[in-house]
């Protein structure tokens, strides 16, 4: 089992990638899902 945590983001609009980019630096596994 991998130590890292993981993170689902739903939303692409600036609430949602402000918090990817703020986790992207961490030892986080960011998945980001956004409408297309």
């Amino acid at each position: 089992m991998s130590d890292r945590s993981r993170v689902v983001i739903i939303g692409g609009g600036f609430g949602g990638l402000e918090a990817a980019r703020s986790l992207g630096g961490k030892a986080i596994d960011v998945t980001l899902i956004a409408h297309s």
